[in-house]
């Protein structure tokens, strides 16, 4: 099934975006079992949250800038599902362990990795 208003630029975008995260997802992995196999779990399910909350959005943002009138109403309801999926995951690792939840939240807070190499990925592309 072929999504309509996701352009070809964003598809790409969002292509290589993934690549980083997996990239980030496996080193978080890898030194999560080197220093802290316990909290392995917690920092990749963080990794992979901000994943699916950076599609999740950007796919909405997509779709109310493309629709006729711009209808903000998507933006809405991803941010406050976005929101409340991510505080009930991190509650939930705090419950079983509080230290859990440190680790989620350093695996969450990759993202921002993930869009400084996407970043520097394209003004290396452009020669910059």
């Amino acid at each position: 099934m072929e999504v309509s208003f996701v352009d070809k630029g964003l598809k790409i975008m969002l292509k290589r975006i993934t690549i980083f995260y997996i990239m980030i997802t496996v080193f978080i992995f890898g030194i999560s079992m080197i220093w802290a196999p316990r909290y392995a779990l917690a920092a990749v399910c963080g990794v992979i949250i901000a994943l699916l909350s950076f599609i999740s959005n950007t796919l909405a943002a997509s779709y109310a800038v493309d629709k006729k009138g711009g209808n903000k109403f998507p933006i809405i309801i991803g941010f406050t599902i976005r929101v409340v999926l991510v505080s009930v995951i991190g509650l939930l690792f705090f419950l079983h362990n509080s230290y859990d939840v440190i680790a989620y939240m350093i695996g969450y807070s990759t993202n921002f990795f993930a869009m400084i190499f996407y970043g520097v990925s394209i003004n290396c592309a452009e020669g910059k």
